[in-house]
């Protein structure tokens, strides 16, 4: 069980981050509502995985699961969560040439299935990763977001297990932390992105969101189970 928790957090996180490059390939061929649509579209299919993460985090604490083996859960899932987001990063040349096929035969043929078949892994060979210049603000934001989104499921389980006749009522505060890192993705992040692309200035925008992305999962998250179990232990 706990294998296949950290395999579907694994496959989830590095979804939901590959789904940005998406909404940058529609900035990159000149549509970027369309690519927008499609960062979307792949983030709601992603959300199957991040629903069944709660659950079975809640299932195993709800039949012995220990603090220490729920850190220890953390930790492997946080790592390679940490690992693929930044594979990602470094793969991103090829990554979004593969995404701006699609979104092309998309704008040529229209939004059926026969447009994905241009899915292909193709771009820079190797590492090419996204350069830009470093936006602090976009760095921080994206990093707090994503650092409370992630762990969420984590943290609350922990706080759970350390106040199990409250369990039910702790576990219910996760759409609470969730609409937190929400309020300032779409209040701040988002509308500050999409200036960006307006402006012509994406590639800093995206650089700094993405490795914001990757500081959340690898320290922000960390930190936040650190800190639950400091306060709670």
């Amino acid at each position: 069980m706990d294998a296949l928790i950290v395999v579907i957090f694994f496959l989830f996180v590095t979804v939901e981050s590959s789904a940005l490059i998406a909404r940058y390939a529609g900035w990159r061929i000149g549509s970027v509502s369309l690519g927008y649509s499609f960062h979307n579209a792949i983030l709601s299919l992603n959300r199957f995985l991040g629903f069944l993460i709660g659950p079975l985090i809640g299932f195993r604490v709800d039949t012995g699961m220990t603090a220490p083996q729920l850190l220890h859960l953390t930790a492997w899932s946080l790592m390679l969560a940490a690992l693929g987001t930044s594979a990602v990063y470094l793969l991103w040349g090829t990554v979004n040439a593969s995404f701006c096929q699609v979104l092309t035969r998309i704008k040529q043929n229209g939004y059926r299935i026969h447009s994905f078949s241009a899915v292909r892994l193709a771009g820079a060979p190797g590492i090419s990763p996204l350069k830009g210049k470093f936006i602090a603000a976009f760095f921080y934001s994206s990093a707090v977001t994503t650092g409370l989104f992630v762990s969420v499921s984590f943290v609350l389980n922990l706080v759970a297990i350390f106040h199990f006749d409250y369990r039910g009522s702790i576990l219910q505060l996760t759409g609470v932390v969730s609409g937190i890192g929400s309020l300032l993705l779409n209040f701040y992040t988002n509308p500050h992105l999409a200036v960006s692309e307006e402006s012509g200035q994406a590639e800093d925008g995206y650089f700094s969101v993405f490795l914001g992305k990757i500081f959340g999962i690898a320290i922000v998250s960390p930190a936040l189970i650190a800190a639950v179990w400091l306060v709670f232990h």
